[in-house]
């Protein structure tokens, strides 16, 4: 049986108390669990010649930290996820487990490094000036504004002042006072660096979509992103089966995880494989999908917050819709 043929011949609701009962620090994310075997179950298996085997063999396992033996799959992280898709799933004869219980091991291990394509690239640390300076770029040609580290909020720059000083250890007396400066600025900067990043990769993501006439926002109130207190993003595109309506999927799905940012004023970006046209603007589906997304992400009722969408058509998409939810507290 292969890994494919695996994850076929169980459903995600016989695997899930497994991941939690066998990893419980991941229990507050089983949403990107299920959205990782989802993919997994749509994507076409793919031999790739430089991968790491063609057999993942099933066994049980010593983690030495007095938990006792545990199931383990190998190998599995690192590999195209087309080709362990192929891979020959093998056990090992004292291996006696169902296969809910060994595709939730699976799923453990091929998730290593990114639940669904593009997370991979979070596991990426290091300079991130330069794509910092790549994104001002293109948002000073759109006719936006990338504050300097002078011109964010006061509270903004004192809270990246003393994430880099714990990141440092500056407390730490004993360290060369030059070499400790020069390393907490170079930190500082990162912490600057990054949040452009962060800020720009959702800027110029949806720059195109402010030319459909359906949308409103402007770039410079996208800008003022920069200016915000807090900022935080999360990325979701439904998996759904020829079956199934890929609203009514996202739907259901972030009704029944936990997976989106929570703040008072928020932006929603709608893409889907259809252009958007009035009217209606939207489905019956996709407004449902709306409403659950305004319900999950709002915090709180008594603060008047706000709520503004973009839609953008994505062709490449096909039935499939892709969400973007962006939480932020506004400063004054």
């Amino acid at each position: 049986m292969t890994y494919k043929e695996l994850l076929c011949s169980v459903t995600f609701e016989e695997v899930e108390p497994h991941i939690v009962s066998m990893y419980p620090e991941h229990k507050d994310i089983i949403g990107w669990f299920k959205l990782h075997y989802d993919m997994l179950r749509l994507m076409e298996p793919k031999h790739h010649d430089d991968s790491n085997g063609d057999v993942c063999k099933i066994t049980m396992e010593d983690w030495e930290d007095g938990t006792g033996l545990h199931l383990d799959a190998y190998p599995m992280e690192g590999d195209w996820w087309e080709h362990s898709l192929t891979k020959e799933i093998v056990l090992d004869a004292n291996v006696h487990a169902t296969n809910a219980e060994i595709a939730a091991c699976c799923l453990w291990h091929t998730s290593f490094y990114g639940f669904v394509e593009g997370q991979k690239m979070d596991w990426l640390r290091g300079d991130y000036k330069p794509k910092a300076m790549e994104l001002k770029k293109m948002i000073l040609r759109h006719g936006g504004y990338v504050p300097s580290i002078r011109e964010l909020l006061p509270s903004k720059r004192q809270e990246l002042i003393e994430k880099a000083k714990k990141d440092v250890g500056y407390g730490n007396k004993r360290a060369n006072r030059t070499k400790r400066k020069r390393l907490f600025r170079h930190v500082f900067m990162e912490k600057y660096y990054e949040r452009m990043v962060a800020i720009g990769n959702f800027i110029t993501k949806v720059l195109p979509a402010l030319s459909i006439e359906v949308n409103y926002l402007t770039i410079s109130q996208l800008c003022n992103l920069f200016h915000s207190g807090t900022f935080a993003s999360v990325t979701i595109q439904s998996y759904a089966d020829k079956t199934t309506d890929a609203s009514s999927y996202l739907t259901d799905l972030i009704t029944r995880y936990d997976m989106l940012p929570q703040a008072d004023n928020v932006i929603i970006y709608l893409a889907a494989g259809h252009p958007w046209n009035k009217p209606p603007l939207v489905n019956t589906n996709e407004d449902l999908l709306l409403t659950a997304l305004r319900d999950k992400v709002i915090t709180s009722e008594e603060i008047e917050g706000s709520v503004d969408i973009v839609f953008d058509y994505k062709p490449d998409l096909g039935n499939q819709i892709e969400i973007t939810v962006v939480a932020m507290v506004i400063s004054m």
